[in-house]
């Protein structure tokens, strides 16, 4: 049974099965893991070791060296179980650590795709999206494809919407349009973003309406975009009265005269077919402001 979960990896020394790894990779500290399992990994090819030496001089009736090999697998089992409860409390303060106040893999996948830079450990050393994308991904594709840089569109899902909305609002100028899918607009007001906001900046919530939609529209002077925003909403969306809010953001754009066209849907859920039946609308929408032609300029 623990070969289905260790492989060989050298003559001397097992890992975690490539399966498994890649899961503890994908939730947990690679370093921390990749060592605790590459000890455990040893301590069995030891014992395995030790195991064919005892059977060799059992068989030779040496019955000194057999007493002494009992007692290094002994020691060899003691040293594997001792690893493996170390390896479990690595686990288990990666996972306090690591997923802050998210209780499961899903939750902590929609915490990750915040497009902010994070000020709160253990995400603040590496978590730094907004950055990436403004000052490294876009120069670095406009650079490659020879792009316009004033003749930019954002757009995104969900929390890939909410995503557009914040950078277009806390960017002004550097998108020419913005549109979005079921965005999360208000996640202040949200088990998303609260789970969200609490791992990447602590406890302090007065940097949260910075990176939140409905509030950085409210504090616009006038409407950002004249052009107007586009979203899309299904009524039927399993997140929407406690997630997305937005009749949040519809109240902001209104209060400040930001032009907002908000379409709800009426049988349409969160997910890939409801997209499909509206993005041509959303092609159509960023290619007004952005190719001159169709927009009469």
């Amino acid at each position: 049974q623990q070969q289905r979960v260790l492989v060989p990896h050298t003559p001397e020394e097992y890992r975690l099965h490539s399966t498994l790894r890649r899961f503890f990779d994908s939730a947990l500290n690679t370093h921390r893991i990749l060592h605790s399992s590459a000890d455990i990994g040893t301590n069995f090819g030891r014992l395995e070791v030790l195991t064919d030496s005892y059977i060799a001089a059992f068989n030779e009736d040496n019955e000194s060296d057999t007493d002494a090999y009992e007692d290094e697998i002994a020691q060899a089992v003691f040293e594997i179980s001792d690893g493996l409860q170390g390896f479990i409390t690595n686990l288990q303060a990666n996972i306090e650590t690591r997923f802050a106040a998210v209780s499961s893999i899903s939750a902590k996948r929609k915490q990750n795709e915040f497009y902010l830079d994070a000020t709160h450990a253990p995400w603040a050393g590496h978590w730094r999206m907004e950055s990436y994308l403004l000052r490294e991904l876009i120069p670095a594709v406009s650079a490659q494809f020879g792009l316009d840089g004033t003749r930019l569109g954002i757009s995104g899902h969900s929390m890939g919407g909410h995503g557009a909305l914040t950078l277009a609002l806390r960017h002004p100028g550097r998108f020419a349009s913005v549109s979005a899918f079921a965005p999360i607009c208000a996640p202040s007001q949200c088990p998303w973003g609260h789970k969200a906001f609490t791992g990447y900046f602590g406890q302090d919530e007065s940097v949260w309406g910075d990176h939140d939609a409905s509030v950085l529209m409210a504090r616009q002077e006038g409407a950002p975009y004249p052009g107007g925003l586009l979203i899309d909403q299904g009524l039927a969306d399993k997140f929407l009265a406690e997630q997305l809010h937005p009749e949040a953001f519809e109240a902001a754009c209104a209060a400040v005269g930001q032009p907002l066209t908000l379409r709800r849907h009426a049988g349409y859920d969160h997910g890939y077919y409801f997209i499909a039946s509206v993005v041509d609308d959303h092609v159509a929408h960023h290619a007004r402001a952005l190719v001159p032609a169709l927009s009469g300029g």
